[in-house]
């Protein structure tokens, strides 16, 4: 298992920094599509537990040892 944890260390900065790469090629420069122009429809306390739940969704895609953290 520690060499499991080893390898993905290694791996994962340059999966991410690759997945960075082809997002910026796949949207020409990225920032300039229609989904970045679209404005914020929700505010307030309902946009930050939309905020909180996107992080508890995402956190455990980075550290699997989180997965018991998630509340289900």
């Amino acid at each position: 298992m520690r060499w499991f944890f080893t390898f993905k260390s290694v791996l994962c900065p340059f999966a991410i920094f690759g997945m960075l790469a082809w997002a910026c090629g796949a949207t020409n420069g990225g920032l300039h599509t229609p989904v970045f122009q679209i404005r914020d429809t929700v505010g307030g306390t309902a946009y930050t537990w939309a905020f909180m739940n996107g992080l508890n969704v995402s956190c455990p895609l980075f550290d699997p040892s989180q997965i018991c953290l998630v509340p289900c």
